[in-house]
């Protein structure tokens, strides 16, 4: 359990200063070397740590944060990494047990929608450590550790800062997929925001997709059409939709459109 702890603090604490349809086997060629750092862990061992994700690791967002935090701790503390990206929901599983059968360490999956996957294939191996970001703590074995950020914390600050910028009084909120994190985001974004202003409108919409980038777009601009001039999002590879439509409002339009990242 020693191991366990250690390998997913120092995933968290990396993480915490970073920042969620694909085959089921993971990609050989799709590894990165840790760098030269000294190995932590037990005597010479070098421990190999490996990501899922259902979105991009290039996708401007939420997975390419996640992937770039790991890459950080794993050239920090002498980790060997690898990762499968755009993986479907129903190959969770799957691409979990192909790094289990490989020989990782630990299996760490950015996003509470990992959650179902992660219990089912911990239980079969119990020797290795998954660490689920977003996670609920209630996750039931012992070799899973969920890696919480404050989401009423992140909602807060972001609807005060949209706040105080709005110079329409319309904000708008774009989440992935109605999970409880993200609930919460949007919950602290609206209440803040009125706090600052009474007067704010907050205009919210989930894409019920984290990698649909044409629907980010769809439904900033829906949004823009209302006035909204400062946005939210908690929506990975969707985020960078809404920044396209938010790009080419501001070429456009009267008004500038902002989004807070």
């Amino acid at each position: 359990m020693k191991k366990f702890f250690a390998l997913a603090l120092a995933l968290a604490m990396t993480v915490s200063l970073a920042a969620c349809g694909g085959g089921s086997t993971p990609p050989a060629s799709a590894s990165g070397s840790a760098g030269s750092a000294a190995p932590s862990g037990d005597g010479d061992k070098v421990y190999k740590v490996a990501m899922i994700c259902d979105s991009n690791i290039s996708d401007g967002g939420w997975g390419a944060a996640c992937y770039n935090a790991m890459e950080t701790a794993a050239a920090d503390l002498g980790w060997e990494t690898n990762y499968a990206d755009s993986v479907a929901q129903s190959d969770y599983a799957n691409s979990m047990t192909g790094f289990c059968d490989m020989g990782y360490d630990m299996i760490f999956l950015p996003g509470n929608q990992y959650s179902d996957a992660t219990v089912q294939v911990a239980k079969d191996y119990p020797d290795i450590a998954f660490a689920v970001l977003n996670g609920a703590t209630t996750l039931p074995t012992d070799n899973i550790t969920s890696i919480l950020p404050d989401a009423d914390q992140i909602g807060y600050m972001a609807g005060a800062l949209a706040g105080l910028m709005s110079k329409t009084n319309v904000l708008g909120f774009i989440g992935g997929m109605e999970i409880d994190t993200t609930k919460a985001k949007l919950a602290g974004f609206e209440k803040a925001a009125k706090a600052i202003n009474p007067d704010i409108t907050v205009l919210s919409a989930y894409a019920g997709s984290f990698n649909d980038v044409a629907k980010g777009m769809e439904l900033a601009n829906g949004m823009i059409s209302q006035k909204a001039d400062v946005f939210f999002g908690d929506a990975s590879a969707v985020d960078s939709g809404a920044r396209q439509a938010i790009d080419a409002a501001n070429g456009s339009g009267e008004i500038a459109i902002f989004d807070i990242g």
